[in-house]
């Protein structure tokens, strides 16, 4: 079954890839970009496009890997206090019992 869901997601990427450059060809005229006071050169309006959602995508997922990175360092952390506290518990119970 995995090797199956490799084969769609490659499916999806070439369809993707495919469907970009269509978008690219059909809005060619060319368009020069000033953002911030920069001014880029004129490439096609289908290239800018592409070229914006893919740095938007990119920074989607850098800033939603923020909170994925933080919540796995407090599991690092819980499973390093469960360990300690294993630990603790093995010790407390090969005591023998004094009153």
């Amino acid at each position: 079954m995995k090797r199956f869901a490799g084969w769609i997601y490659v499916l999806l990427a070439i369809l993707a890839v495919f469907w970009g450059y269509l978008f690219s060809l059909e809005n060619s005229s060319a368009v020069a970009v000033v953002l911030l006071g920069f001014t880029f050169p004129a490439l096609g309006l289908g290239v800018w496009l592409l070229l914006f959602a893919l740095v938007g995508l990119i920074l989607g997922m850098l800033i939603t890997s923020i909170p994925i990175m933080l919540q796995s360092r407090k599991v690092k952390l819980l499973v390093k206090r469960n360990e300690n506290l294993e630990r603790e518990l093995r010790h407390l119970r090969s005591q023998s019992l004094r009153d």
